[in-house]
């Protein structure tokens, strides 16, 4: 047992060892930059769609008086059989 076994952590070997770990230092910062980053993006996307879309929730009512009377126009009585139909599709509030 006279012949020794060569060391296994030899300058060179740890040099290439301090390497990797760097390496795998730096692919876990930019993977974790990648992950900060698309996270920021989808906010972005996400606060832009809700500030477009939020007009979508408001309802505006505009009242406006229209006189069928004045260009002609002949409205049928509430008495005829069409008063039904007329109930039926929101028409009933039209001034006779």
């Amino acid at each position: 047992m006279s012949d020794a076994l060569p060391p296994t952590r030899t300058p060179a070997f740890e040099a290439r060892l301090r390497k990797r770990y760097a390496a795998e230092k730096r692919f876990r910062v930019m993977g974790l930059g990648a992950i900060l980053f698309s996270v920021a993006v989808l906010l972005f996307l996400l606060v832009s769609m809700t500030l477009n879309g939020i007009g979508g929730f408001q309802r505006v009512t505009v009242q406006v008086p229209i006189h069928f009377g004045e260009v002609g126009m002949v409205v049928p009585s509430r008495s005829t059989p069409m008063r039904g139909a007329l109930s039926r599709t929101g028409l009933q509030r039209i001034p006779h």
